[in-house]
């Protein structure tokens, strides 16, 4: 059922008429969703669907209180502004300025959106005991009725039983013995309540005396408030309220983890998660007896925390909790942290502020900084930039900084870090960095600053100078030569200028041409200082190979490309097709030589249904420089293909298309499948080409007696064609008529039973003489079959006739079998289609006039109805169902 709420909650309402998406549009505005508004009503024990029309105006405003509540929860808290005052001590220096940022500006959140503590839920960190012997209770477990208790005596006097505590909260040890009360008490107590009270009928020392708890009772918990789950849930009693919070899902994400209240009867107790984060043991302070009560409370000061923290979070505080406190739940700041400006920025009026504070300076006075709901703090990281080094790069065997002393120059630095053999001795240079932000460049010669070091080459050095000493190979070209196509190993390989290097050269470091080798190939010559220019150089690749000597044995130049032509690349790919009765057909490589009975083999062979008497050949005769043209062949070949005869020797010549026939007529078993009222329903094979329905039905032994011929259907899967529509009762009256239709494979022909309904829909009038059960979806209802008599009949006796948006001439009827019947205009006079069993009679109607006109010829006062109507009971449902319920 929609919930919807008026224009404005706290006033009359006023037309226009509230609609649905009027209503949800209302409450967007306000920023609650519907759920949110029915589920609050229900806690409050208000049942939204079933209200009784008499107290409409008492829930008019429990509503508007509701919406209201919901509202301030949603609307930003109204902070304090940042406040220098520590709780402790006033420090007037905490505060160092205060800026104002833009609404606009976006501060980036680093932190979970859920509060610090639910985790414990979400991740299912608390375990749920399911049974009772998962775990053994302390002490401090509360005893009730239910409980089984295992005393065990040892020495002189012995006893091993167990003893249920009954309804009363009694057990009974023993026959004639007193009873003795255990309900309410802690297992504790009842350890040293059984001790002394046993001691009277048994001789034991206390060390051979025992109590354990073998099975624990089922209690119920109930939950509401901010809780993932609501209502009651049965569990051991061996859980503690932390395992029970586990159950429910644990707190909502706007509930408390501070503020938890367990009520037992008339007692109330409060706890706190994070007491238990940080000592468990407290866990067995709060066992839970039956019917207790748990309510979560909405987390009331929620402060964000994150940057160099060790665990950025959401956390609640409690009173008297601040800025310290936050501190220590978050696990303390990171050895980096910059403590002496802490920022915390706070939303209020309309703006965020943000305050920074002196952590150390706060820590030392004993004080505190007020934290209000909302705060986000941020604790930055110590970026201290080390600055008393000197780095060296390039052509070292150790790169990297070093430490900088007063007075070092570039020779004591190149000492610790030795020059490479390719290192450049003639030119080094220094880029030193500058007060304003930029560097320099300083040239020295490496080579005289270490041999003598009283030279201006050894520079004195100046804190973050980086020394680079240049290699000489990046002072190389690097070339390449190239070889590519008919050789083992083709690829790119280095070339340094003058050096000389010939074809033959390049050809054994590829690994020497392929066997598929063509006697020719280029060498692309492209030359450095004109690469737009490109000369092609051929040569004879096998002469080069053998021969060293060989006039083809080109000297290469830097940026050679090489390619050896392939023998396969230069001639055209053969082939001959094999299709038909072959297993697999498709192209296969020519020739020479190559037989019908080889190429046969390679397709697999014949299928089972080939006709081997029958194999054509389409070939087509090439002559050069003249029009192709195409000619046949018929060859007859052994089905084993070991045969030799003419057809199997018959040579073949390139794109020869060789087709193997099927056995003329040959087919597989063809089936049909007769479903339903016929007396032996399944599957029958055609056993003819033209059997058609009325021999299937004969040989599934005809009709049964409940068989509905009228309601017969055929479905045809092959060609997708579907259901067809037949009039089996012509098709048996009148065999090999039309009607009578010839099946073909995988047919379904399907007789229903005998039906005795009539399905009538539409625009009619059912709702005039009707209850709304009788009336199924789609605005129709089944009735029984009348014989002989026509649409119109059933319409008038059933359905009160037609509507006012009906037409007569728009009544149809579709018959059981999908036949569809219209009605018959002649003039004046309407013929209507007779209903046979199992039909639908529909009423069709013209299209409605638009909602404009209809205003126009009937104008409406939706405000005076509203207020007429329903006056003070607006808001939750829509207003048809709070006007089908005051009526």
């Amino acid at each position: 059922m929609l919930l919807v709420c008026p224009w404005d909650l706290g006033s009359q309402v006023t037309s226009p008429p509230i609609t649905e998406e009027d209503a949800r549009t209302r409450l967007a505005e306000k920023g609650i969703t519907e759920e949110e508004l029915r589920d609050r009503l229900t806690k409050k024990g208000w049942d939204v669907d079933n209200l009784d029309p008499k107290r409409l105006g008492e829930f008019q405003q429990v509503l508007i209180q509701t919406v209201e509540e919901l509202e301030r929860e949603k609307s930003p808290q109204t902070a304090k502004p940042p406040s220098a005052v520590p709780a402790a001590k006033q420090e007037p220096v905490l505060v160092r300025d205060t800026v104002r940022i833009p609404e606009d500006t976006i501060i980036e959140k680093r932190v979970p959106q859920v509060i610090y503590g639910h985790h414990l839920f979400k991740d299912r960190d608390l375990k749920v005991f399911r049974q009772a012997d998962d775990i053994k209770p302390s002490d401090s477990y509360i005893l009730g009725s239910g409980d089984v208790l295992l005393i065990q005596i040892y020495g002189p006097a012995q006893l091993q039983s167990t003893y249920t505590i009954d309804n009363l909260g009694y057990i009974e040890v023993k026959s004639g013995l007193p009873r003795i009360a255990l309900k309410g008490l802690t297992l504790g107590e009842a350890k040293r309540l059984l001790r002394e009270r046993l001691h009277r009928f048994y001789t034991y020392n206390d060390d051979q005396f025992s109590v354990a708890i073998q099975t624990t009772r089922n209690i119920t918990v109930n939950f509401f408030g901010e809780v993932e789950t609501t209502g009651g849930i049965t569990l051991p009693a061996v859980n503690t309220l932390f395992n029970a919070l586990a159950a429910a899902g644990g707190p909502s994400e706007i509930g408390s983890v501070r503020n938890i209240k367990l009520i037992s009867g008339v007692s109330e107790r409060i706890f706190d998660l994070y007491k238990f984060m940080n000592d468990p043991r407290i866990a067995e302070s709060f066992y839970l007896q039956d019917n207790d009560y748990v309510h979560i409370p909405v987390a009331e000061r929620i402060v964000s925390i994150r940057g160099s923290i060790r665990r950025p979070y959401k956390y609640e505080l409690a009173d008297g909790e601040n800025l310290l406190k936050l501190i220590e739940f978050a696990g303390g700041a990171n050895a980096d942290a910059y403590l002496k400006d802490v920022q915390i920025t706070r939303y209020t009026g309309d703006e965020r502020i943000v305050a920074s504070v002196n952590l150390r300076d706060l820590s030392a006075a004993k004080g505190d900084y007020i934290l209000y709901h909302g705060d986000e703090i941020v604790v930055s990281s110590l970026e201290e930039e080390v600055t008393q080094y000197v780095e060296i790069k390039g052509a070292v065997i150790k790169t990297g900084k070093f430490e900088y002393t007063e007075g070092m120059r570039v020779a004591d630095l190149l000492d610790r870090s030795t020059l490479l053999n390719e290192a450049r001795r003639d030119f080094g240079y220094i880029l030193r960095y500058n007060q304003n932000g930029t560097y320099s460049y300083i040239r020295f010669v490496p080579g005289e600053a270490l041999r003598n070091r009283g030279s201006g080459e050894n520079i004195l050095l100046l804190s973050r100078d980086i020394v680079e000493i240049p290699s000489q190979k990046s002072y190389a070209d690097k070339t390449f030569i190239a070889i590519d196509g008919s050789v083992r190993n083709p690829g790119r390989f280095r070339f340094e200028p003058g050096e000389e290097m010939k074809l033959q050269d390049v050809l054994l470091v590829a690994g020497g041409l392929l066997p598929s080798a063509a006697e020719f190939g280029y060498i692309v010559r492209r030359k450095p200082e004109d690469p737009k220019k490109t000369e092609y150089l051929p040569f004879n690749a096998v002469q080069v190979a053998l021969d060293a000597s060989s006039p083809d044995n080109l000297p290469l130049q830097q940026m050679d490309s090489i390619y050896v032509f392939d023998k396969r690349s230069l001639e055209d790919d053969f082939t001959v097709r094999v299709s038909g009765a072959v297993r697999n057909p498709g192209l296969f490589a020519y020739s020479p030589g190559l037989t019908i009975e080889r190429v046969l083999r390679l397709a697999g062979g014949f299928t089972f249904s080939a006709a081997t008497n029958r194999v054509d050949i389409s070939r087509t005769i090439i002559i050069e420089n003249e029009p192709t043209r195409t000619t046949t062949y018929t060859a007859q070949v052994a089905r084993d293909l070991n045969t030799i005869d003419a057809g199997s020797t018959f040579v073949l010549m390139p794109f020869d298309h060789i087709i193997v026939r099927e056995v003329p007529e040959f087919e597989l078993e063809r089936t049909v499948y007769v479903a339903g009222e016929v007396k032996f329903p399944g599957v029958y094979s055609i056993i003819n080409n033209n059997e058609r329905i009325s021999s299937f039905i004969s040989r599934a032994g005809g009709l049964t007696e409940e068989a509905f011929p009228d309601g017969a259907s055929l479905y045809r899967a092959k060609d997708s064609i579907g259901v067809v529509v037949i009039n089996l009762q012509e098709s048996l009256t009148k065999p090999s008529s039309q009607s009578d239709i010839i099946l073909r494979q995988n047919d379904t022909l399907y007789i229903p039973k005998r039906q005795e309904l009539v399905t009538i829909s539409g625009a009619v009038n059912f709702r005039d003489v009707l209850n709304e059960e009788f009336i199924e979806s789609g605005n129709k209802i089944n009735v029984g079959y009348v014989q002989n008599k026509n649409a119109m009949y059933y319409v008038d006796k059933y359905a009160a006739g037609i509507s006012e948006s009906g037409r007569r001439r728009l009544i149809s009827v579709r018959h059981a079998n999908g036949r569809l019947e219209k009605t018959k205009t002649f003039g004046f006079v309407y013929a209507y289609p007779k209903v046979t069993p199992g039909a639908t009679i529909n009423v069709g109607s013209i299209a409605a006039k638009t909602e404009k006109a209809l205003v126009e010829k009937e104008p409406v006062d939706w405000g005076n109805v509203i207020r007429d109507t329903i006056a003070q009971a607006t808001a939750v449902l829509t207003l048809i169902l709070l006007l089908e319920r005051v009526n």
